[in-house]
């Protein structure tokens, strides 16, 4: 859509505009300075777009973290891209945990993680990459949490939680 000179459709777009508006998007060049790898912890990761097909492209047998990454390809530039969510496989393993979120766009169980997928649906990449040690995994997102900050995240760290609380 684009803005005319009528007011009327002027506001229909800024309306359509708002609704695309990420909340708590928070890029801190500090956090991201503290990051530090768990020992041993070597990155491997691989993307694939988050659609059905994709599955058998993700380990069945392996644990790890995976994000949610928005890729809005826009004149195939390779750097265009956003985390927004930041999650773990210790349970499940990554190609279950991959499958489950189908199910968790249909139900509004989860309603940021629901709101999420559907409204970024066809533009959404998985990205993951295995721990090798199931005692690291948990350690590993933390970590990543608390540098990234993803937007559709709810738990962090206690500090990083009471700064997040903080900024509402």
């Amino acid at each position: 859509m684009t803005p005319s000179s009528n007011p009327h459709d002027f506001v229909t777009v800024v309306k359509e505009a708002k609704g695309h508006i990420v909340e708590r998007a928070i890029f801190w060049p500090a956090r991201w300075k503290q990051f530090r790898r768990p020992k041993g912890q070597r990155w491997d990761w691989k993307s694939v777009p988050f659609n059905r097909a994709a599955a058998k492209d993700v380990p069945n047998d392996q644990h790890g973290v995976y994000s949610f990454v928005l890729c809005p390809n826009v004149a195939a530039h390779p750097k265009n891209h956003f985390v927004l969510y930041v999650g773990k496989a210790d349970t499940m393993t990554l190609r279950a945990r991959f499958r489950s979120y189908f199910n968790d766009m249909k139900k509004v169980k989860r309603p940021k993680i629901c709101y999420a997928l559907n409204m970024w649906d066809g533009y959404l990449e998985f990205c993951f990459t295995t721990v090798r040690h199931p005692g690291d995994i948990e350690t590993v997102e933390t970590r990543m949490l608390d540098a990234l900050l993803p937007p559709y995240n709810t738990q962090f760290s206690g500090q990083v939680s009471k700064i997040i609380r903080g900024l509402r």
